[in-house]
């Protein structure tokens, strides 16, 4: 019997018509059948074969509670080397890219070969981490294998981690480095070298993004990076991989609607498309900016200039982001009211009323307590008190406000 492997990266965008692949003159035929024993919800590709099957179940809940299921989760598969061999993993490798590249070693042998591929099938688009290391290899996509394949994609690739990734096209040798992007038209061909590296790729018929994006065909290759549009692409793909294993079916199809709009304002901007992704573009900056406040709400020097050149925009373009939270100073003085609310709650907190006041920026301990008073209805003495004095229900005695608290705060964290 053939030696057993772990289930090849497929989707009807990336493999087409091919339902097999083949390893030491074996073939593999593959589908998507119901397995006893494996647990509802699970999405998988056999290797009728080799009898090899690898779950990829949701791990995220719906609104309402309800566990994502087979039919409401968004599939997954994936591949990992783990278990194989060196030489094992890397033919299984080869194997896995034969549709998109000609995979060869400069080495003689792979003696520390180690990949993993997670990926989800949206409805436009194939979204996929992939992960390798411990081979100096080279992806060649010649002529003639564009001639045989029947696949017409572009590859938007945001690059995480790399030791060195060189990509030629025809626009010449751009060095991929950690956090830029690069546009892969499966059309041309092209030349992929490196040894370890970790991307996160969203794969996009050609029909979509031709129509979208006018000529995108001329990035192919090209190194894209730097602060703006490029950085606010990255950030989108970052957070649509991290977000997918707790999305809907559906949930993820206005993802995938939105992703596209938002790589073609990116990408090959205009006003329509500008437009049409303002949305999700304002959406995607304003989390940005957030995330960068709350990181820094001890920092004196966290002011509206620090987190516009952080960001990458304006300072109009941050007021209105702001907008609707009175803006941006105001936002900024009632996400460190909250923080220090939520440690004057806190037994363990050993700082002092005006060591807080200072800790998260206010110029007094008066200016402080104003503040806090305006925003809570009480002083900040009178929560570190009501904070010292919590006990837990006896039994038969109902259970005070911050006791419910609590349990809505684990519930936050899990």
């Amino acid at each position: 019997m053939p030696p057993q492997y772990p289930s090849p990266y497929l989707s009807r965008w990336i493999i087409g018509k091919a339902r097999s692949i083949y390893f030491a003159g074996c073939p593999y035929l593959l589908s998507r059948s119901p397995i006893a024993g494996l647990p509802v919800g699970s999405h998988y590709v056999r290797m009728h074969c080799a009898g090899y099957w690898r779950p990829r179940g949701p791990s995220g809940m719906i609104p309402g509670g309800a566990h994502l299921t087979e039919h409401t989760a968004v599939p997954r598969t994936g591949f990992s080397t783990d278990g194989l061999s060196s030489h094992e993993g890397w033919e299984a490798w080869r194997n896995v890219f034969a549709p998109l590249f000609d995979i060869k070693e400069e080495a003689d042998e792979p003696a520390t070969f180690r990949a993993d591929i997670d990926a989800f099938e949206l409805p436009t688009m194939v979204v996929a981490q992939i992960a390798f290391g411990g081979v100096s290899q080279t992806g060649l996509r010649s002529k003639e294998l564009i001639r045989r394949s029947d696949l017409d994609h572009y590859a938007i690739e945001l690059c995480l981690e790399s030791d060195g990734y060189l990509c030629e096209g025809r626009n010449g040798t751009a060095e991929i480095e950690a956090g830029s992007i690069v546009v892969l038209d499966l059309g041309q061909t092209t030349a992929l070298k490196t040894t370890n590296s970790l991307s996160i790729t969203l794969t996009i018929p050609r029909a979509i993004l031709d129509r979208d994006c006018p000529g995108i065909e001329n990035l192919h290759g090209i190194r894209m990076s730097g602060p703006g549009r490029h950085q606010l692409l990255r950030d989108h793909m970052l957070s649509l991989y991290r977000h997918l294993p707790s999305m809907t079916r559906a949930e993820a199809g206005l993802a995938s609607e939105a992703t596209v709009a938002l790589v073609s304002a990116c990408l090959a901007p205009s006003a329509d498309r500008l437009a049409q992704a303002s949305g999700i573009v304002e959406h995607t900056m304003l989390d940005r900016a957030r995330r960068y406040i709350e990181s820094r709400l001890d920092d004196p020097h966290l002011t509206p200039a620090a987190i516009c050149a952080a960001v990458g925009v304006s300072r109009s373009n941050l007021y209105h982001l702001f907008r609707h939270s009175g803006g941006v100073a105001h936002y900024i003085q009632e996400r460190r009211l909250r923080r220090a609310n939520a440690a004057l709650r806190e037994p363990t907190e050993w700082r002092t009323i005006s060591q807080l006041a200072y800790g998260y920026g206010f110029a007094s301990a008066a200016h402080f307590s104003r503040a806090f008073r305006n925003l809570f209805g009480c002083s900040p003495r009178d929560i570190r008190d009501i904070a010292r004095m919590r006990v837990m229900p006896s039994p038969g005695q109902a259970a005070t406000g911050t006791f419910i608290e609590d349990w809505l705060k684990n519930l936050r964290s899990h």
